[in-house]
């Protein structure tokens, strides 16, 4: 098995809901036991906070990790309030 040597982990903040649809969309990644990168997410309090551990054998492999696990996060959080944007106009009858 691999050493992963390197380790960072990435805690955002959100609302209970764009925490859950993050969770949701990243939990694949937790899988995909072809790439040299370990993640694991959780939410803590529940809902609270998206925690993403990230482990890497090297300096490179870890910071190449980490932005894509970021963009990956900004991209489900600007998705959640699009989303909650659409459902708000629907609830007032805009379309």
């Amino acid at each position: 098995m691999t050493s992963f040597s390197h380790e960072a982990v990435l805690s955002f903040s959100l609302d209970e809901g764009t925490a859950r649809a993050a969770a949701a969309a990243l939990a694949p990644e937790e899988e995909d036991k072809a790439v040299r990168v370990r993640v694991s997410l959780r939410e803590k309090p529940p809902g609270a906070v998206l925690e993403i551990r990230v482990a890497a054998e090297g300096v490179g492999g870890l910071q190449a990790a980490i932005n894509s696990y970021i963009r990956l996060v900004h991209t489900a959080v600007e998705t959640a309030g699009v989303v909650s944007e659409r459902s708000a106009g629907q609830d007032r009858g805009d379309v």
